[in-house]
């Protein structure tokens, strides 16, 4: 079995052909970019068919990142929003005593 790593239709990374004994694989391995990359799976088999290729998407985005980012800066602003209000109140109260 051969893995080629696809990114915007650039070959980006490859796992050289090993023979593994069992139905079960596991890697690890690091995008260095967000987006879809494409793993291209060669299974090789003499006895019969030769080479079968299996294509799969593979998405590497995160949006929680920006919704984390909205969170904070919003609740900057709304915290700056309650100081803001808090200090306008108490000058009202100080006036009208």
């Amino acid at each position: 079995m051969g893995t080629r790593i696809y990114y915007n239709d650039v070959l980006v990374d490859t796992f050289p052909v090993q023979y593994h004994d069992s139905g079960h694989w596991e890697t690890d391995y690091v995008f260095t970019q967000p987006g879809i990359h494409i793993f291209r799976v060669d299974l090789y088999d003499v006895s019969e068919y030769g080479v079968l290729t299996y294509t799969f998407n593979i998405s590497t985005l995160n949006p929680f990142g920006y919704i984390f980012y909205y969170v904070v800066i919003v609740g900057g602003i709304g915290g700056i929003g309650l100081i803001i209000w808090s200090v306008l109140s108490r000058k009202k109260v100080r006036s009208k005593l």
